[in-house]
């Protein structure tokens, strides 16, 4: 005492089982778990269980280290923390056969990485103003950035969301987002890659009363024709019925003699 026995293992690698996330996919520097089982009541030894992880593809076999650990219930623990970018080979072989579907192919994609985005827009470097009612463009280019994608969110003075529009410019790492001013004041438009604010964000300026000639509407009798010494009037109005600055309008009359 005490006594040594050994345990008959009648189980081949048919019967053992793989499943969890890391086994289809991944992200570098990030730990990519999976649990090797061997069914109902079945014990498999560790000593016959061989986990390899590589770079799938015609490139020389780069292994990655992985770890198991036995869970004291027949089951095993393992994981393996990737380091590039691409698909993995995950062996998982017992008593020298692969069991049940491996090797398994995981999709690894670069951990995304918010501080690599970089934001451009004329209006960015300039006074942050924007009129009311105009489209208006933000591009974000996310070649340092891993993999991931953009979201937007545009608030107003009153901390009210407004629809903003984001699309992917494909094959290229850039993203567009478009938006439109609704209301006048301070807004604040937040971006963010994989959940996290992208550099300067969030972005803050103001909405302001359109000034381009485009925008305003004049009518009335007093710009066809007038009476001397009578007063004429005529309405000026913007297209849709924005608001305008009307400190920076003008008005002159001149008379074809001068």
């Amino acid at each position: 005492s005490p006594f040594e026995v050994d345990i008959l293992d009648r189980l081949s690698a048919s019967q053992i089982t793989a499943t969890g996330p890391g086994l289809a996919s991944g992200r570098t520097g990030q730990k990519a778990e999976f649990t090797v089982s061997a069914g109902k009541g079945g014990l498999c030894h560790k000593k016959q269980l061989s986990v390899t992880v590589d770079l799938a593809g015609t490139r020389p076999a780069s292994p990655v280290k992985t770890r198991i650990r036995d869970n004291d219930d027949g089951t095993y623990s393992a994981d393996y923390v990737p380091v590039e970018k691409d698909e993995h080979s995950v062996s998982i072989v017992y008593k020298g056969e692969h069991i049940r579907g491996s090797p398994f192919r995981a999709a690894i994609q670069a951990s995304p990485n918010a501080g690599g985005c970089c934001v451009s827009a004329p209006w960015l470097s300039g006074k942050k103003k924007l009129p009311l009612g105009e489209d208006s463009a933000v591009d974000v280019s996310t070649d340092s950035a891993g993999d991931g994608a953009i979201t937007a969110e545009l608030l107003d003075p009153a901390q009210k969301q407004h629809p903003v529009f984001v699309s992917h410019d494909q094959p290229t790492s850039v993203w567009n987002i478009r938006f439109k001013g609704a209301t006048l004041g301070q807004h604040q438009l937040s971006i963010l890659w994989e959940g996290k604010h992208v550099p300067g964000s969030p972005f803050k300026f103001a909405i302001t009363p359109p000034t381009t000639p485009n925008h305003i509407l004049a009518a009335g009798k007093g710009l066809h024709h007038a009476t001397a010494s009578c007063t004429e009037s005529f309405e000026v109005s913007t297209v849709n019925g924005l608001p305008y600055d009307a400190a920076a309008m003008i008005a002159t009359l001149e008379s074809e003699n001068g």
